[in-house]
């Protein structure tokens, strides 16, 4: 490192004004305080003593709960909603010929095909 080039990292960076320190200490302070209090309420409401970091587990185990369980449904409705489409698409073959009519009008099928997806994309969008 030549005499004009600034160190990699500067020691003033370390710096951290008074005032921000205070305000940062006050504001852990407060934290402490109210999570002691509301550990405190919890103890008193379920009428015996409970683990913070167990409580923690607990709510985080029923959130990953809740999640999965979103999702599982938003699945099945999806599962749901294509069979639906697949049944409507079979109701079209109603012609003895029906694998002709698939194949002979290709692009008339595409769009029957999507205008189905549509009005159900619009079904749900509704709700």
């Amino acid at each position: 490192m030549n005499r004009f080039e600034l160190p990699k990292e500067p020691k003033f960076y370390d710096y951290e004004s008074p005032i921000t320190r205070a305000v940062r200490e006050a504001t852990e302070t407060m934290m402490k305080q109210e999570e002691a209090e509301c550990m405190a309420t919890i103890t008193r409401e379920v009428g015996y003593s409970v683990d913070k970091s167990e409580l923690i587990k607990a709510l985080n185990y029923d959130r990953e709960q809740y999640d999965k369980g979103y999702r599982d449904g938003v699945m099945e409705s999806f599962k749901a909603e294509l069979e639906e489409i697949k049944k409507e698409l079979k109701e079209l073959d109603v012609e003895p010929d029906g694998i002709h009519f698939w194949r002979a009008n290709r692009h008339e099928t595409i769009d029957v095909v999507l205008h189905i997806i549509d009005n159900h994309i619009k079904e749900l969008e509704n709700g």
